[in-house]
């Protein structure tokens, strides 16, 4: 499923826009920076099921990432199969180059075709430091009206006329040469994957439900609603 947009927006943050080309210092030589577009995914979905959102804590981290490149971190609600998959809502953080040479937090939609996003909102505080920030995209008492919050505070809501029928936690990253976040020394987690089904938050569990794996990431996809993701070509992180 691909949801990056090329078109990003900035929402309410003061932001310098850099051109700056990853530098890749602790990656082989062949991987700095590789600018193909090859998007790829770490990813838990839960099997086909009503759902009225996602949730999950995920990890801070700074990763590095290639010009034009982006790496991610979000749960995420969407209806699979339904307008060429572009039926969703998700939150989280991502390190585009576009916006910076940190991860900001975001938020990003789509209805039958049409995208909106993603948007970025702020920097993410100490990304080095490695601590957690809880992320939800749901519907409340209006189906129709999802909500996404971050640390529990609204940063948007919009109506969609869609019912998801599936919930997805994943780390993402655009080019090649994008950092899947993680690295061998540091394993980067997601944990507290839940997804809400009439006002109750049910527990996924990471090993069984599997989804997508990448070709440059590690994964360990534990038996317990959390996982850790991290690159095999990188030793740090930016």
């Amino acid at each position: 499923m691909i949801w990056r947009s090329l078109s990003t927006t900035l929402v309410g943050a003061a932001t310098t826009v850099l051109a700056v080309a990853c530098v890749g210092v602790s990656a082989p030589a062949a991987y700095a920076c590789n600018s193909e577009v090859a998007r790829e995914y770490v990813a838990v979905g839960t099997h086909e099921i009503t759902t009225n959102g996602a949730e999950a804590y995920i990890e801070r981290y700074n990763p590095r990432t290639c010009e034009g490149g982006s790496s991610a971190a979000w749960p995420m609600m969407f209806v699979e199969g339904s307008c060429s998959d572009s039926d969703f809502a998700q939150v989280g953080w991502d390190d585009q180059r576009t916006w910076g040479i940190k991860p900001h937090y975001f938020y990003e939609y789509g209805e039958c075709g049409k995208v909106e996003g993603p948007m970025a909102i702020s920097l993410v505080p100490s990304p080095e430091a490695h601590g957690f920030d809880h992320y939800a995209a749901y519907t409340q008492k209006s189906e129709s009206e999802v909500l996404f919050t971050i640390n529990g505070e609204s940063v948007a809501k919009h109506s969609l006329t869609w019912k998801a029928n599936r919930a997805e936690y994943a780390t993402e990253v655009y080019k090649v040469g994008d950092q899947v976040p993680g690295d061998t020394n540091h394993h980067f987690k997601l944990y507290g994957l839940n997804h809400l089904y009439n006002g109750t938050w049910y527990s996924d569990n990471a090993e069984k439900n599997i989804h997508l794996t990448s070709v440059h990431g590690g994964d360990s996809f534990e038996n317990g609603n959390y996982f850790y993701t991290w690159d095999t070509r990188y030793s740090t992180e930016e």
